[in-house]
């Protein structure tokens, strides 16, 4: 686990949490003082974060399976 500290969850942009997942990062979790300004603005962070994410798994598993079809005009190799 890698704790990144920053003065405020404010400075927090979509570049810096998809980077990390980027990276690998199985996750980040954004804390901060609840019922703050920054609070409110992280919040709003990672819901965008969770929608946008979202929406690049459901491209990605599309994709997975798009490359798992066979091809037009290919046949299926038997492995005997």
């Amino acid at each position: 686990m890698k704790i990144v500290r920053t003065p405020s969850t404010a400075l927090l942009n979509r570049d810096v949490v998809l980077k990390a997942l980027g990276n690998g990062a199985d996750g980040v979790m954004i804390m901060d003082i609840e019922e703050s300004h920054a609070a409110e603005l992280s919040e709003r962070l990672a819901e965008k974060l969770r929608e946008e994410v979202n929406l690049l798994r459901e491209q990605l598993l599309r994709i997975s399976e798009q490359l798992e079809e066979p091809q037009e005009g290919t046949e299926e190799v038997s492995e005997e």
